[in-house]
């Protein structure tokens, strides 16, 4: 049985404001390309120390980091682009398991409620029944978003540390990023493919230094791991 976020929000985005937290700096950019695939008008959040700030003073203080900087981001977006709150949707999935992050799309509805924007809907698809609401072709879309900013990342971390020219490594990799955001918001995933492929050989032929670098592994929690901002840039 669908929850009802999931009942709600099923089907085509008829234009209406979808935002994505940015817990990955490519992922929350394809994602939001491949929900504009099929008709929302899907925007990646950002976040910053004021955005932190705001996310702080609308939650318990007692919540993991993750919940008031997402939560921040999205209300300072709101108030900064002016949205009718009719008119928006948060994406913010869910899983079970002891992590509180089960519990953020139902405070978020609270949230909203005390600034009387009841009628911001949640996108809350869960891991528990295979992300039930969301169409068969946009999950498929989605998951390819998902690999794909993998791949981004270990690109970005393998070829980063060896760069002779300052910020080639950033630039290459957001040409071709800006690319396959074009290509998720038309549902092309053979594009994506082939950028892809070609990103690997454009960071193949920079200029690199060839001595060896130390190999660091960062564990903890995923989304202060994969978040610039929440990790300060580490």
């Amino acid at each position: 049985m669908a929850r009802l976020e999931e009942s709600r929000i099923s089907g085509p985005g008829n234009g209406k404001v979808m935002y994505i937290p940015p817990m990955e700096p490519w992922g929350a950019r394809f994602f939001a390309a491949a929900f504009r695939s099929i008709g929302y008008d899907a925007r990646a959040l950002t976040e910053d120390a004021t955005t932190l700030a705001m996310g702080l003073k609308n939650t318990g203080g007692g919540e993991c980091v993750p919940c008031p900087s997402t939560t921040g981001a999205l209300l300072a977006a709101m108030e900064r682009d002016g949205v009718d709150p009719d008119q928006v949707i948060f994406f913010m999935p869910t899983a079970c398991g002891p992590c509180r992050f089960g519990q953020y799309a139902k405070l978020n509805k609270m949230i909203f409620a005390r600034k009387g924007w009841d009628n911001v809907q949640i996108m809350s698809p869960s891991a528990e029944n295979a992300y039930e609401g969301i169409d068969t072709d946009a999950r498929m879309l989605l998951y390819h978003a998902l690999v794909t900013c993998d791949i981004m990342r270990k690109f970005v971390h393998r070829v980063r540390p060896y760069e002779i020219d300052k910020g080639s490594v950033e630039n290459t990799v957001e040409y071709y990023t800006v690319k396959m955001e074009e290509a998720f918001s038309a549902g092309d995933k053979k594009t994506v493919e082939k950028c892809v492929a070609d990103c690997a050989r454009d960071l193949q032929a920079l200029p690199r230094y060839t001595a060896a670098r130390p190999l660091v592994g960062v564990v903890g929690e995923i989304y202060v791991r994969c978040d610039p901002f929440l990790n300060n840039d580490v």
